[in-house]
């Protein structure tokens, strides 16, 4: 086993290189290949979602644990979460550059560039329909998640919104097929196992229902009474009349009169109110659907109403951001950085021209988790070197006396390594050339702050005394 402290390999529950206890590390590297060994069973029997967790955990002892990292991102690949896939498998890449599995992976992305698109286009027809089954547009919501299935059908929480929706719909049917489509993604999702006690719960109560109905027709019907006479066992309808030849003549001549008055009294004045009530029914649709186009007219006004305010808001936003460039647009640089980082370039000078115009705010304004995990990626793969190489052209724009732009590059370098100290202090350096001696004054305060005791923070104070004189 090797050493946490020194690298040393040791076998006892000391290092003999340099004396650190080896004891509870041995026991946490042992519980974190439990979970790996775990993780990996629940993944061979399709139970993703345990396997997930099994694997989190893994990760959370041992981080350096390549194999899970990768068995992780290959789950996460398999239930369509492309974004969460790449980023295990870009940080495993640069924890183990040399042979690595990943590569593989990586690459049979970068072969297929269509394929990556096409997951892409899938999260976001399954965010449109999330946003429009929140407001109450279940139609359209379903019209997208099925056209999103169609670009990946291994795409789980889109399949299981689908489902859902069609529990809303009471189509049992069509919900029971796609969670069953779900259990050969996921055999054991929870999502998947709540929704199908539901609609089993509701079948049944349904067939209780029936049941009672059934039982309640039977119990009203009339019942045979059996007797016996002598050794013979006679069976007669509980309610019988004697047969008798005077009785059958009376009973003959009473349904001929009962005939003729149901004719006289009932048939006819039956047609009558059928006619009547078949013109009611024609008054009743047209005035139904006249209702109808009425409520239809209306609710079109009020989308009317509501469309001219949006535009009215959207204009007013529109004029405020005229002439900037979106954070979307500069999310491109972010995409294309990342493609450069994970085809294995390691031209810091390319990296920097890509990420030129991407900022944290500019990360942070798109409120997209993704952005946010591949930027932090980003941070972590080369971060360290981005911040070195804008450094140096900061250092070269106050040599040529341009203090702005000195600012703008020692900016960046913080951004991608807030842990130097030497990166703030030359920043608030440039500041303070520039002229804007308040806004150093805060930067020299950061620098006291966050790297106290430090040769930087000594200096911070020295500035700051002289700026206040």
């Amino acid at each position: 086993m090797r050493c946490y402290n020194c690298g040393f390999d040791a076998e006892g529950a000391v290092c003999p290189s340099c004396g650190a206890p080896l004891a509870t590390y041995r026991d946490i590297m042992t519980l974190s290949g439990v979970y790996y060994n775990d993780g990996l069973d629940r993944a061979q029997s399709r139970d993703l979602t345990g396997a997930i967790r099994a694997l989190t955990m893994c990760l959370k002892l041992d981080k350096n644990n390549i194999s899970a990292r990768n068995l992780l991102g290959l789950i996460f690949y398999e239930t369509g979460e492309t974004v969460q896939a790449i980023t295990q498998w870009v940080v495993s890449r640069n924890l183990q550059p040399e042979e690595n599995p990943v590569d593989t992976y990586l690459d049979e992305l970068r072969n297929r560039p269509g394929n990556l698109d096409r997951m892409n286009r899938a999260i976001k027809k399954y965010n449109f329909a999330l946003r429009s089954a929140r407001k109450g547009h279940l139609d359209a919501a379903r019209i997208q998640l099925k056209k999103s299935l169609q670009l990946n059908p291994k795409l789980l929480k889109a399949r299981q919104l689908l489902a859902l929706l069609y529990i809303r719909r009471k189509d049992y049917a069509r919900a029971r097929y796609e969670l069953a489509e779900c259990q050969k993604i996921d055999i054991a999702s929870d999502k998947t196992v709540r929704y199908l006690k539901e609609i089993d719960r509701v079948v049944r109560e349904k067939n209780a229902l029936r049941e009672e109905e059934e039982q309640n027709r039977k119990g009203g019907r009339q019942q045979a009474v059996a007797y016996r006479s002598g050794n013979d066992t006679i069976i007669q309808p509980a309610r019988s009349f004697g047969t008798g030849g005077a009785l059958s003549i009376i009973s003959v001549v009473l349904g001929l009169v009962l005939g003729i008055l149901v004719t006289m009294f009932l048939v006819v004045p039956g047609r009558t109110r059928s006619a009547q009530m078949e013109s009611n029914e024609r008054i009743a649709a047209i005035s139904e659907e006249s209702d109808s186009k009425a409520a239809r007219l209306a609710e079109y006004e009020r989308q009317v109403g509501e469309l001219e305010q949006q535009m009215q808001t959207l204009s007013g936003r529109l004029e405020a951001y005229e002439g900037k460039n979106t954070s979307t647009g500069n999310m491109e640089g972010l995409m294309r950085a990342v493609a450069l980082v994970m085809s294995g370039q390691k031209d810091i000078g390319a990296l920097a021209s890509a990420l030129e115009n991407v900022t944290e705010e500019d990360v942070d304004r798109t409120q997209n988790p993704g952005y946010r995990t591949m930027f932090d990626a980003l941070v972590g793969a080369v971060g360290k070197d981005l911040s070195q190489f804008y450094t140096t052209q900061g250092v070269n724009a106050v040599r040529d006396g341009n203090y702005q732009e000195a600012v703008r590059r020692y900016a960046l370098a913080v951004q991608y390594n807030r842990e130097d100290e030497d990166a703030l202090y030359n920043l608030a350096e440039a500041v303070r050339l520039s002229g804007d001696n308040e806004r150093a004054k805060l930067l020299y305060d950061s620098v006291v702050t966050l790297f106290p005791g430090t040769r930087r923070a000594q200096d911070a104070q020295v500035r700051i005394v002289e700026l206040n004189n």
